[in-house]
């Protein structure tokens, strides 16, 4: 995720903080925070949330996706939607917003995806449990 690299970058360059700075804060090598710059390493989502924060701008801003309705989805749904496996479900609520579907259907059918797919994950785990 190039994209995400250069808007971790120059955010970072707007909050006049070298990699070193905010690899400190976050806890992580200077060279982590190079890779995430560089495209060659992802954040996992909490850390993802913890550099927007560190950087004052949204993780909508970091994935490049427009606030107009990510911002109303719960805390917990923004980090399933962030997580890289789960990016169709961003990609197809963008059609549908490009289709003019209201926000809160989209809404309602990313969280009935979302609880489907937890679901699926619980009961693999249950087969695969001794």
């Amino acid at each position: 995720m190039k994209f995400l690299g250069a808007k971790i970058a120059e955010a970072r360059k707007d909050k006049k903080l070298s990699q070193r700075d905010l690899a400190k804060v976050l806890g992580v090598a200077k060279s982590t925070v190079g890779g995430y710059e560089a495209g060659s390493r992802n954040p996992d989502p909490e850390t993802l949330l913890r550099i927007a924060e560190i950087l004052d701008v949204s993780t909508d801003y970091l994935l490049g996706h427009k606030k107009e309705w990510i911002d109303t989805l719960s805390p917990e749904l923004q980090r399933f939607v962030i997580i890289p496996e789960n990016h169709v479900f961003l990609h197809v609520a963008k059609k549908l917003k490009d289709y003019d579907v209201p926000t809160q259907t989209i809404i309602v059918l990313i969280e009935a995806l979302a609880k489907d797919a937890r679901h699926r994950l619980e009961a693999r785990g249950k087969e695969n449990s001794p």
